[in-house]
């Protein structure tokens, strides 16, 4: 088998995850913190908020980067970022440490984005590009 499915398959369940974990899967953590750290469904919702302007202001750099550095080193950064995120989401014990562990988490899940995984795929086909792109970006519809 080609090695670049090997790649779409690897984006795939890396988007299935992102996107069941830090897109669309944070919303069933609503009432535990709230029941937890007695905060407001607005103060948690505002996590969310951070992350999608986060998105939108990183991207652009992310791309910058992505020319300048290539592939290897943003997925090492974006991936310790995301490690770091969750280490520190696990000792989150007020609200500002809760947005800074959400941004950090947000800005690896941007370094393992879209764009990123775009790129990579596009370096490693040249015939049915389009057949891969479409393949991964089914997983896609659940994340950023």
């Amino acid at each position: 088998m080609f090695y670049g499915w090997w790649i779409v398959t690897l984006f795939f369940f890396a988007g299935a995850f992102s996107g069941a974990t830090v897109w669309y899967g944070f919303t069933a953590f609503f009432d535990p913190l709230m029941n937890e750290f007695g905060w407001s469904y607005t103060a948690i919702s505002f996590a969310a908020s951070l992350r999608g302007t986060e998105v939108a202001l990183l991207d652009v750099f992310v791309g910058f980067l992505l020319d300048r550095f290539g592939s290897r080193r943003i997925i090492l950064t974006a991936s310790i970022l995301i490690c770091l995120g969750f280490l520190m989401l696990s000792q989150v014990h007020s609200l500002t440490t809760f947005y800074l562990s959400f941004v950090l988490i947000a800005c690896g899940a941007t370094g393992f984005g879209t764009l990123v995984c775009a790129w990579i795929i596009s370096r490693w086909f040249s015939k049915r590009l389009g057949l891969a792109l479409g393949a991964w970006v089914t997983s896609r519809s659940t994340s950023n």
